[in-house]
């Protein structure tokens, strides 16, 4: 099985995905991370972000082709309908599952300014332009495709991981 996770910024999709990843012991792929070392960029260079998110694609299939194993991986942050369907089609021998976490603003802008020790007004447009490229990229259209969707509450990421894993590990045999 490839477990894909989607959702807004900050709302503790790469956490749960490693977690998940770690406690079954399969790859973890991230494609924020993947795609900000494929092109030298960060989050200030969104543009270049959005304009070659497609262009990527074959470059995020050959990293996940060699590092997925027998029993699947943790895929994480699906912001495209037609990639899903091309990770579908490239893997038929793993049954792809594709949930969503979610978070109130208030937590996600948490979250994201975890670094300092108050939320400013720079950190409100920063969350706003990464959902905004999200968004063009194609997360509504993704965010109708997904089987369960987990909320993150006050950044319990332990909650999501356990309900994520009473859902879906046996799946992964333990």
């Amino acid at each position: 099985m490839i477990l894909c996770i989607t959702g807004r910024s900050a709302v503790g999709k790469s956490t749960v995905s490693k977690v998940l990843a770690a406690d079954h012991e399969l790859p973890c792929f991230g494609f924020g991370s993947h795609q900000r070392k494929l092109l030298g960029t960060n989050p200030s260079n969104l543009s270049v972000v959005r304009e070659r998110y497609i262009e990527l694609w074959p470059k995020h299939l050959e990293t996940i082709s060699s590092c997925i194993s027998d029993r699947g991986m943790i895929l994480e942050g699906i912001y495209n309908v037609s990639f899903l369907e091309m990770l579908r089609d490239s893997f038929p021998e793993h049954t792809l599952r594709l949930i969503a976490l979610r978070a109130s603003k208030r937590d996600r802008l948490s979250f994201y300014s975890s670094r300092n020790d108050r939320v400013d007004e720079k950190d409100i447009k920063s969350l706003g332009d990464l959902d905004e490229v999200k968004k063009k990229i194609g997360l509504v259209d993704v965010f109708r495709k997904v089987e369960k969707t987990y909320v993150n509450v006050y950044g319990d990421i332990e909650s999501c991981v356990r309900n994520i894993k009473r859902d879906y590990g046996g799946i992964y045999g333990n």
